[in-house]
């Protein structure tokens, strides 16, 4: 894990200003156990209530090679073996 302190500040989807507090870069893995995909994602670390853990963005997205269908709560994703896994909410 690597961190960065780079202060600024993010527009939130409401339109108010987010203090960014830093950047940390870390390997996140996604999916279980033989269906998952491990990569490192920068991310951005703000301090504000959020229903959300995590937002991903386009770079994460297109380095995990996903397909996300928001209206059908999952992504999908290839794995090194030609196969395809799903990540699902509820």
């Amino acid at each position: 894990m690597i961190w960065s302190l780079m202060m600024g500040v993010l527009v939130g989807f409401s339109g108010d200003p987010v203090q960014v507090r830093g950047y940390l870069e870390a390997r996140m893995k996604f999916g279980e156990e033989r269906n998952a995909k491990t990569i490192t994602i920068r991310n951005m670390v703000v301090n504000t209530p959020s229903s959300y853990n995590i937002l991903l963005g386009r770079p994460a997205i297109n380095k995990l090679g996903t397909i996300v269908s928001s209206v059908h709560l999952k992504m999908k994703y290839p794995t090194k073996e030609g196969g395809v896994r799903v990540i699902k909410v509820d």
